[in-house]
């Protein structure tokens, strides 16, 4: 549920990499050089994310290289991204991207090119077409949730519930929100506890599913044979499928009856019945809310403290000024009217 914001900040050129034995190696088998890599560094990325660029390899117009723009404090995007693509082709999963290789120290991903376009319109097609991805991709059980390396732990999807809620919590207190907005929230927290200990039946399960968390328009692409597939897996964690869902419907702004649609052909498609799935969903829906709140809060925030910045990231700060707008009227739509 939490993520974590770090400055954009990025030198002008890539440092020069400086890689180890088994990472020369490991490029080698790629038919590529330390030469080749510092080439593509200083060249002109295809794509641009907010936290990573994307380079074309070089001599090899199938591979792409994802590289973190911030790399000493987005690393860990990159090892959420590499562990996730390598669990997705240990199950055979054609519905992301396959990873070539991983060079941890300079934190470069090589994954097969995806020849395709991001979803604009949601119609009827690709929303069923999405449930089918969405619910072959979380039927993959997993029996622990957190991030995909050290911060796994054991427990019941309340527990994963629970301790998303006390991090929002932390994140509240660290932030600059004026004093009836901060007290606003803080009810909508407590409400949305009490909420989910009132139905804590519908957590009581113990399996967790890959999650993506950052289903937006730019990251499912349809590609040249009309098939869909999910990017960008630097969010991923293991964790309630509900969640993933609830963090989607927000950002493709999806309504109540594509939602429906949605759920029907989803629900139709897991390899395993989940019962409570929207006694969940009605929980997380408006959670997700908060948490994109304070995510844009922090960044602007930072914005503030930050002078230097280009052309691109001051872009990517209107959006969020603008996204901010948006989710602090989406909750005060929700909640204004039934919070004691």
């Amino acid at each position: 549920m939490h993520e974590k914001f770090n400055s954009l900040e990025l030198n002008s050129k890539f440092q020069k990499v400086k890689l180890d034995e088994l990472e020369k190696s490991t490029i080698s088998r790629l038919g590529l050089s330390e030469k080749d890599i510092d080439e593509m560094l200083s060249g002109k990325c295809f794509a641009e994310g907010s936290y990573a660029m994307v380079f074309d390899v070089p001599n090899n117009k199938d591979m792409v290289a994802k590289v973190w723009k911030n790399p000493k404090n987005d690393y860990h995007r990159a090892d959420y991204e590499n562990v996730a693509l390598r669990l997705l082709r240990l199950k055979k999963m054609k519905e992301a991207p396959s990873i070539s290789s991983y060079i941890e120290s300079p934190h470069i991903i090589f994954e097969k090119k995806v020849e395709g376009s991001p979803i604009e319109q949601i119609d009827n097609s690709t929303i069923k077409e999405l449930a089918k991805v969405l619910s072959k991709i979380h039927s993959i059980k997993l029996n622990s949730y957190g991030k995909p390396l050290s911060e796994r732990k054991k427990g019941t999807k309340y527990d994963c519930f629970k301790d998303g809620i006390d991090r929002l919590r932390q994140d509240l207190l660290s932030s600059d929100f004026s004093e009836d907005i901060f007290s606003f929230i803080e009810k909508i927290i407590n409400k949305i506890e009490n909420k989910a200990k009132n139905n804590k039946n519908a957590f009581n399960d113990k399996y967790f599913t890959l999650i993506h968390f950052d289903l937006n328009h730019n990251n499912i692409l349809k590609n040249d044979d009309g098939r869909l597939v999910i990017v960008d897996w630097e969010q991923a964690s293991a964790g309630d499928n509900a969640m993933d869902l609830a963090k989607m419907f927000l950002k493709l702004d999806f309504d109540e009856p594509q939602k429906k649609q949605f759920l029907n052909q989803y629900k139709e498609e897991l390899k395993e019945k989940d019962n409570f799935l929207q006694d969940r969903l009605k929980i997380y829906e408006p959670l997700v809310i908060v948490n994109s709140l304070l995510w844009r809060s922090q960044i602007l925030k930072s914005h503030e403290m930050n002078a230097n910045i280009s052309k691109y990231d001051e872009d990517f700060y209107q959006r969020v000024r603008l996204g901010y707008n948006d989710d602090l009227k989406k909750i005060n739509d929700l909640f204004s009217n039934n919070i004691k």
